[in-house]
């Protein structure tokens, strides 16, 4: 956290923004465990730093509980609104404070005929490759399925969110470059975007049968731990309601592990980011299952413990 601290400094510092350094500092210090993973990220770092005049509603005490989602949810925002401006579809004059654009406001700027671009393409080309346990992809390659149309192959743009993996690629049709997320974290919150919308497709035939296959393959996956917790906390920002009773209704759904952890920590993690969407009844049975669990564990492990001891 030292090191984290300096650095911060230093780069506002450098800005002629020691006041913004400090502030960074101690909302960093002060929500460890929702910043601490991404402020130890340099390239997550950098851009908390650079977003940080617009991250107004997530720094105060008012409103809903900082969590994982929203702090992304935000990034994601200042990063699309940068892309507008750097292609000149948006003057810096219009952007001073990103807070002033809600996510649909962004969603249909990007999907305007001037901009053409489709974040949902970008969500599904994430998920796609994180489903095949890939990293490294060529945007022409994963793209080439039936699940994507011309169109959407139309709508793909190299954007901040991306990195080129090998230089001499500059040269290639952005198409056919080969392309990392920025990091792992933006790439599980792409795949949670995906999965998220399927949810606000509803319980129709296009999102139902497209979930049925994602949670008889991917539930306990350990690559999708974190994406299910943005998925639920996507779904918390549409106000919760029907998306997050329907994504515990999958999570409840048979299989569920009956050995170990992963089916409490799966539980556990979602509860965390939607914390208030769930209907009362259904929370606080989720919390008096989980607490039960626990508390045996800590009996049998108590036991087991003595029977050792005695030997």
């Amino acid at each position: 956290m030292l090191f984290r601290s300096r650095y911060i400094q230093l780069v506002c510092a450098q800005e002629g923004a020691r006041e913004k350094g400090a502030e960074i500092v101690k909302f960093v210090q002060g929500n460890a465990g929702v910043v601490g993973g991404l402020a130890s990220v340099p390239i997550l770092l950098d851009i908390l730093i650079c977003a940080w005049d617009t991250l107004k509603g997530l720094r105060g005490d008012e409103g809903a509980p900082l969590t994982m989602t929203r702090l992304y949810s935000q990034l994601e925002n200042f990063l699309w609104v940068q892309y507008m401006v750097r292609k000149g579809h948006l003057s810096p004059e219009q952007v001073r404070n990103t807070d002033q654009y809600t996510k649909s406001e962004i969603y249909k700027r990007l999907g305007s005929e001037e901009v053409a671009v489709n974040p949902l393409v970008m969500a599904r080309v994430a998920h796609w490759i994180l489903r095949r346990n890939q990293i490294e992809f060529v945007a022409r390659d994963a793209m080439a399925g039936d699940d994507f149309s011309a169109d959407d192959r139309l709508r793909w743009k190299a954007t901040h969110f991306l990195q080129c993996v090998n230089p001499t690629d500059e040269r290639k049709d952005e198409m056919d470059r080969t392309y990392v997320f920025a990091h792992l974290t933006l790439h599980e919150y792409f795949a949670a975007t995906h999965i998220a919308h399927c949810f606000r497709l509803g319980g129709g035939q296009v999102g139902g049968e497209e979930l049925t296959r994602i949670f008889e393959e991917l539930k306990y996956n350990p690559r999708y731990s974190i994406v299910w917790a943005f998925v639920a906390g996507l779904l918390a920002e549409d106000g919760g309601g029907e998306g997050v009773e329907l994504l515990f209704d999958y999570l409840e759904r048979d299989p569920v592990d009956q050995f170990g952890f992963a089916h409490q920590r799966l539980i556990l993690s979602c509860l965390i980011e939607c914390a208030g969407a769930l209907s009362v009844r259904r929370e606080a049975r989720l919390m008096d299952e989980l607490f039960r669990f626990i508390w045996a564990q800590y009996c049998a492990d108590r036991k087991s413990t003595r029977l050792n001891s005695s030997h």
